[in-house]
């Protein structure tokens, strides 16, 4: 509980949920177990039957990390449908399975993200110009808009501008040989889509974030993830350890889990479950990222580079520290074995 708690958000319309915080701290707690047996080369190959992918023998990667969040994100509310978008039915995910959140929607202002919404729509207009082939007199009624209804009467119609996720700045270990290696050389991959829409009759607006859940962009985000990866790995090896590399590399990874959003539900949580356990395997700290009013993944998603980020939420992680060692911590996947065991786990003393 004590893990979970670094859990919640403390902005408004997040109230705590203890079921979902003590789902949380199991997760950190057992993805931290085994990412430190991992990085020790103590744990064994990941069996097909346990992964999601691949389905066969493999080293324990980033996605088995995910694997265990979504069992134990699963188990605490069955009634949700958390599921890794490339394992839905085929014609589903080739036709972009569509995450939606939204800011507006109607007459509705929403308490939980309506805070981002300034950020947003002013994220909106700069690229509209950018993806948008406007008249003169549109460009200028654009950036004369001051609110939804104006902006929709300037544009004339429903869209949608696509936020940028810029990819990694590549070095000579990553073992990949590009032509170019920064970022804006490398280009860009399709992040989070901005959307206007005008709801029927007086009922005003729909704006909101979408996230698409295609092939493309599965291929794309796992080449990210998996250098990332690979790169948090070697340097939890190295026997001379450089904290401040550590915390840059896991908000980098952090940064792209959460403008991937390959869940159905739960990948802002599961991002943020994940930051910790690997601060957690790496030096025996619990480090939260999470400071009244911020809330991580829409600073990560309405941010185009990953250097900003961290830039950003490097100071937050730095002094939100609190020593936590799991040394002595029974192995979690050894005591709960079946869904019964991390049933109880999670219902035992809640009310």
């Amino acid at each position: 509980d004590r893990a979970g708690a670094k859990l919640q958000l403390r902005s408004p319309g997040f109230l705590p949920n203890r079921r979902q915080l003590r789902m949380a701290g199991l997760a950190i707690l057992e993805i931290a177990q085994q990412v430190r047996k991992f990085w020790s080369g103590a744990l064994p190959l990941v069996p097909g039957h346990y992964s999601s992918y691949p389905t066969t023998p493999h080293e324990f990667g980033w996605r088995d990390v995910f694997d265990i969040v979504v069992k134990w994100r699963q188990l605490s509310e069955v009634n949700d449908p958390v599921w890794w978008i490339d394992l839905l039915p085929e014609d589903l995910f080739r036709e972009g399975f569509g995450l939606q959140t939204p800011l507006i929607n109607g007459q509705l202002k929403v308490p939980r993200y309506y805070p981002y919404f300034e950020r947003c729509f002013s994220t909106l207009k700069q690229l509209i110009p950018e993806q948008h082939v406007l008249l003169d007199s549109t460009a200028e009624a654009v950036a004369q808009a001051t609110d939804c209804p104006s902006l929709h009467t300037a544009m004339g119609r429903d869209f949608f501008t696509i936020s940028p996720c810029f990819r990694l700045e590549l070095v000579p270990s990553d073992g990949r040989k590009p032509a170019e290696t920064a970022p804006q050389q490398r280009g860009s991959m399709e992040g989070t889509r901005l959307t206007l829409l005008k709801k029927p009759s007086e009922h005003g607006y729909e704006f909101t974030i979408r996230t698409p859940g295609t092939p493309e962009r599965y291929k794309e985000f796992s080449v990210e993830l998996e250098i990332l990866w690979n790169r948090i790995t070697a340097e939890a090896r190295k026997p001379v350890r450089d904290p401040g590399a550590m915390v840059e590399l896991v908000l980098t990874f952090y940064y792209f889990w959460v403008n991937f959003q390959p869940l159905t539900r739960g990948s802002a949580a599961g991002g943020l479950i994940a930051l910790l356990a690997l601060f957690l395997a790496y030096e025996q700290t619990l480090v939260s990222i999470v400071t009244p009013g911020v809330q991580p993944d829409w600073e990560g998603i309405i941010t185009p580079y990953y250097r900003d980020f961290t830039a950003k939420m490097r100071p937050f992680a730095e002094c939100q520290r609190e020593p936590f060692s799991i040394e002595d911590l029974p192995d979690v996947r050894a005591v709960f074995v079946t869904f019964r065991d991390h049933i109880q786990a999670l219902n035992h003393e809640m009310w």
